[in-house]
This record gives C-alpha cells, structure tokens and sequence, in this order.
C-alpha cells in the first residue's frame, strides 16, 4: 500500500522469561506479546519482522524489528505503549524509515556476546545462574585462540548447526574477541548471519577444545567436513546475547 509507513525499532529483553523470539500457540514469546500490543495501538494487525530470531532462554541488547502500518502514530507515543506496564522487554528506540528497509534483508552483520563467569560464590550463584555461564575449568587462552583462528573468515558452518535443512550454511565470522575480566571472559563473534544453535555451538566447542575433549584437528574437520549437527556441545541459552545488529 502507497501509504504505509516503515517502522524500525530497538528492543532489549530478557529471554529467561520467554520461548524465544518467534511466536508459538499458547507460548509466551517476545515477537507475539509485541504484535498483541501493536496490533491493538494501530487498530490493524500488525506482522512484524526481527533481524533473526532468538531461541529460548537468548537475551537481547539491541535486537531489531521492523513492522509496516497504514496509520501514522507518533513514535514516542508508540515506545510509551510498548513499555507500559513495565515487562521483560525495554523498547530503546522507534524510527521511521525507508519503505525498502527489512530488519532481517536490510541487516549487514550482527554481534553476538557469550558471558561466562569463572569464579563466584554461594550467593552470586542464584543471581548469576541464568544470565552467565559458571565454569569450572581453568582457561588455555593460547589453546582458545588457536581455535578462533580456524573460525575466522568464511566458512560451511553446517556442522555448528540444528539438525535442520538449510538452503545455504556459508556464513562468514568476521571477528571473535575475547573479552577478559578477573573473574570473567566474554566471547563476542561477529559475522554475516549465524545458523540456528551457531554461536552456542562454536562455544560449546571452543570449551571443548579448552578442555580437550577435542583435539585441533577434530576442531577443523568441523570446517573441512562438513554435517548438519555433528558437534555435541552446545552451550546453554541464558548466557547468550544478541548484541548489536548492524545496517
């Protein structure tokens, strides 16, 4: 329609309180308490459509959507609405865009921070458990970065996916940062796009090799031989947060 407008938002969110990003019946999700709220602000109903969508338990700093309407509602009137009552979601910031621009078609790359504590005690752990990883093993940061390595650049990354049939699983990592406290170490990876369970999967397997469960080799045959889920080690979800995405 000649007369829509293109709506682009920023939302962060907690994901220990919902099953993920896409909407499911009779499931709380962060895409379906989102296109409730619109729909009725609008008085139509509203799709809208996110960067990429996040699995269960995965938070958001800044994960984008986008939505199309054929009435215009001032965009601070729209954040008020969307944080009223107060939920697990936080809306940052409305604009209206380009006709053309599509949270998920328009994105260029995207952020992702892996969050793990490696020391703690009894009472941090009720606060820590779902929002970090507690591990329990020494870090062999040469080991780790001999593993980033292998990652970095464009690859089939098939094996570090959900047992699901994908059209296209070459995706390119443009950076992995780690990112160390005294008693924490984030893993932030930057790429292209990322396949369903690909971050926690290179985690998973990342602290594999730091544990040498893996040896190297068995780390690159991941690249070089590539099958629809063949890594086992797949972190959990509530340590994982969709960062930034990038137009």
């Amino acid at each position: 329609m000649s007369n829509e407008i293109n709506y682009k938002v920023i939302i962060a969110y907690d994901g220990n309180y919902f099953h993920g990003w896409a909407k499911q019946p009779g499931l709380i999700t962060v895409q379906g308490e989102l296109e409730k709220k619109l729909s009725k602000l609008f008085d139509q109903k509203i799709i809208i459509h996110s960067s990429g969508r996040t699995d269960r338990y995965v938070h958001a700093v800044a994960q984008v959507f986008s939505f199309k309407a054929n009435t215009s509602i001032p965009v601070q009137a729209i954040i008020q609405v969307l944080n009223k009552p107060r939920f697990h979601y936080f809306v940052k910031e409305v604009f209206i865009v380009d006709k053309n621009f599509h949270a998920r078609f328009s994105a260029k790359n995207k952020t992702y921070r892996y969050k793990i504590k490696t020391k703690w005690n009894e009472e941090e752990f009720i606060f820590l458990k779902n929002y970090f990883l507690l591990y329990e093993h020494n870090l062999n940061y040469e080991l780790l970065n001999q593993g980033i390595e292998i990652l970095k650049g464009t690859h089939d990354f098939a094996s570090f996916s959900a047992k699901e049939d994908y059209f296209d699983s070459i995706r390119t990592i443009n950076y992995i940062n780690l990112i160390k406290n005294d008693n924490s170490l984030i893993l932030e990876f930057n790429g292209n796009g990322f396949l369903r369970y690909m971050v926690r999967n290179l985690v998973g397997s990342l602290l594999a090799l730091n544990e040498e469960k893996i040896t190297l080799l068995e780390f690159k045959e991941y690249l070089l031989f590539p099958s629809k889920g063949k890594v086992h080690y797949k972190a959990k979800g509530n340590s994982l947060y969709l960062y930034e995405v990038f137009y």
